[in-house]
């Protein structure tokens, strides 16, 4: 299985997601599917947006019927005031090697209290598989995105930038 590193991913989500169309609902969703999709077939896995059977999930990797990533993409903060607590929880039930949630967070007091809280929801829903917790968040005051690695006891490992 080809390592999914929290820098390709945010790498990706700064080239598909860029400021000029991160406002823009249809037109984000559209190039996070598109980017997304065409990275995982790069990597021989088979992308599914939107699966039937996981409803509440954006998007799911596939490798030989086991899911290798469930990603989760929220187009800009007011559109789920606070993707931790939906979001995020929902991820840590969904069994996939990868759990990704992508949002955006411009406050840094807020991102404290997200990644606090993303740290707690992991370290309260424990799984015997170790899983690649990612939290990428995209900051429009610098423009780019930070993303954030957590393990399966919820502490935070790595924190990656996008410059």
């Amino acid at each position: 299985m080809t390592e999914l590193s929290l820098k390709m991913i945010v790498k990706l989500c700064t080239q598909a997601i860029t400021k000029d169309v991160w406002k823009l609902d249809s037109k984000c969703t559209s190039n996070f599917e598109s980017a997304f999709s065409k990275f995982a077939e790069k990597l021989g896995y088979r992308a599914q947006y939107k699966p039937n059977e996981f409803h509440t999930i954006d998007m799911v990797w596939w490798s030989n019927g086991r899911m290798v990533a469930a990603i989760e993409h929220e187009n800009k903060p007011t559109t789920v005031p606070d993707p931790i607590d939906d979001e995020w929880k929902k991820l840590t039930y969904i069994d996939a090697d990868y759990k990704i949630l992508i949002s955006y967070c411009t406050e840094m007091h807020k991102r404290k209290e997200w990644l606090k809280r993303a740290s707690e929801t992991i370290a309260k829903n424990p799984r015997e598989k170790d899983a690649h917790y990612y939290l990428v968040l995209g900051d429009e005051t610098f423009w780019g995105f930070r993303g954030y690695e957590f393990d399966n006891s919820g502490k935070l490992k790595n924190e990656v930038n996008s410059d």
